[in-house]
């Protein structure tokens, strides 16, 4: 990707001023966003953009900055069809470590004080909040999250659009399902299933989507 120093947030809510906070952290310049009807847009720097015909692709990055992960990959997909070639920057906070053996995918996003550890895979869209940890050789897939303060063991396989909650620990060795949900707190020491809720200590599921 040839970078481009000029990045409009995609989202303009609560998790967009902490994008911003992360982009700038790492020498971006925020020159705006594109959100209608966004309830914290006029904290965020810049302008406002109300369509993607206003983006000058050549000069310019996009963020995800959605919180959602359903949300965010929909805006990704609607994005690439909207503004043809333009190019989705990757976020990493100044103060989070990111092995140089880890591998990010385009739009991914790392928090504050996160951590990548050696040989993992982060997919596209994805999104490793403040806190958290994703330890050696795992992988979280394609617009999948891992909340503030979670932490895995090495040898993880969190699937695409998979959520895991604030402060969650996943075991070494564990896979987490495409679309699951697990709950804040939770202790998960063993698989859980696609499209699965789950929680507690230890970690059960509890129902599915």
């Amino acid at each position: 990707m040839k970078l481009r120093k000029n990045l409009i947030l995609l989202g303009a809510g609560g998790h967009a001023l902490s994008v911003a906070g992360a982009a700038l952290s790492a020498g971006w310049n925020v020159v705006g966003f594109l959100a209608p009807d966004a309830p914290c847009g006029h904290l965020l720097p810049g302008r406002r953009y109300e369509s993607f015909k206003e983006i000058d692709r050549s000069s310019h990055n996009l963020a995800l900055a959605v919180g959602d992960n359903t949300v965010r990959q929909e805006i990704f997909l609607g994005a690439q069809q909207e503004v043809e070639g333009i190019e989705f920057a990757t976020i990493i906070h100044s103060s989070a470590f990111v092995s140089t053996t880890a591998e990010l995918g385009v739009g991914a996003v790392i928090m504050s004080q996160a951590n990548v550890g050696p040989h993992c895979s982060i997919g596209i869209g994805a999104l490793v909040n403040s806190a958290a940890s994703l330890d050696h050789e795992s992988t979280l897939g394609d617009f999948a999250s891992l909340g503030p303060g979670a932490i895995t063991g090495g040898n993880v396989n969190l699937g695409s659009l998979s959520q895991i909650g604030i402060g969650a620990n996943i075991l070494p060795g564990v896979s987490i399902g495409a679309k699951a949900v697990i709950g804040a707190g939770s202790i998960v020491n063993k698989e859980i299933g696609a499209n699965s809720i789950a929680y507690g200590n230890p970690c059960r599921v509890r129902g599915n989507l």
